[in-house]
C-alpha cells in the first residue's frame, strides 16, 4: 500500500514525516513557516513534500493538517490568525504538484484523529484533543469520526471568550482562551516578568540563549 506523508503547517514551522499503515515515523523534518507572506509558505510547503518525497520514493498518499479554518472536505484553507494564507486551496494545490490522493483538515483535527488511532484514544470512545502550541486548537473524535460541523470549522475551542475583558486575540476578538493561555501568550507574559525581575530566572535563562523569552524558556524556568 505504500507509505504516507503527513505534514503540519502551523503557526511557526511546517513539520513533515513519512509514515507507515501503522503509525511508525519513517522519515522526518522541518522548517521555519514564513511569515506574511501567502507564495512563500506554498513553495516551503511544496520544498518540504518534495524533499520527502525524493528520499521515500514509496510515498502513495498525502494528508495534510493546517491550522486555521479548513473547509472540508474541500481542503481549502479559508483563514488563520497567526498564517498568511487565505482562501488557499491547499488540497487541489498538492494533488496537481504531486498526482497523490490528497487530504487537507485543520491541524487539530488531524492530531485528534492520529490521538484516536494510535494514542490515548485507541482503546475506543470518544475524545476531545486540546493542541496548545502558537495559538490553541481542538479537535472532537465521536462515535469513530472527525466531527467536522457544517463546514469543518467545529471545535475551534481557542476562540471560545472565556475573558470578555481579557488582552486581544489574533483573531480579533477579546478574551478567546488562545489570547490567555497559548504558548505565544506564555512568552508574552515570560518577557514581562523578565522584565520585571531582571536578575531572576527567567532573563538569566533567555540571556544565556542570547534569544528572547519564549514559552519554552518558560517552560525550561519551571522545569
Amino acid at each position: 500500500m505504500g507509505f504516507r506523508l503527513g505534514v503540519d503547517i502551523g503557526g511557526t514551522k511546517i513539520a513533515a514525516g513519512v509514515v507507515t499503515a501503522a503509525g511508525h515515523i519513517l522519515d522526518r523534518t522541518r522548517r521555519l513557516t514564513p511569515p506574511d507572506d501567502e507564495s512563500a509558505t506554498l513553495a516551503a510547503l511544496f520544498e518540504v513534500v518534495d524533499g520527502l518525497r525524493a528520499r521515500d520514493p514509496a510515498v502513495a498518499a498525502i494528508g495534510l493538517g493546517a491550522a486555521g479554518l479548513v473547509e472540508w472536505p474541500h481542503g481549502n484553507a479559508r483563514w488563520a490568525p497567526h498564517n498568511s494564507y487565505r482562501r488557499m486551496e491547499l488540497r487541489r494545490l498538492l494533488h496537481e504538484r504531486t498526482g497523490l490522493p490528497t487530504s487537507v483538515d485543520n491541524d487539530a483535527n488531524a492530531a485528534a484523529w492520529a490521538e484516536a488511532r494510535f494514542g490515548a484514544g485507541a482503546a475506543g470512545g470518544d475524545l476531545v484533543l486540546v493542541t496548545v502550541g502558537t495559538g490553541i486548537g481542538g479537535g472532537l473524535v465521536l462515535d469513530g469520526h472527525i466531527y467536522h460541523g457544517e463546514h469543518g470549522f467545529a471545535g475551534e475551542l481557542g476562540h471560545l471568550i472565556v475573558d470578555p475583558e481579557g488582552d486581544r486575540c489574533a483573531c480579533g476578538n477579546r478574551g478567546c482562551l488562545e489570547a490567555m493561555a497559548s504558548g505565544s501568550t506564555l512568552g508574552r507574559l515570560g518577557r514581562e516578568a523578565a522584565a520585571a525581575d531582571p536578575g531572576g530566572r527567567l532573563a538569566a535563562l533567555a540571556a544565556a540563549t542570547g534569544a528572547p523569552v519564549t514559552g519554552e524558556v518558560v517552560f525550561a524556568a519551571a522545569l
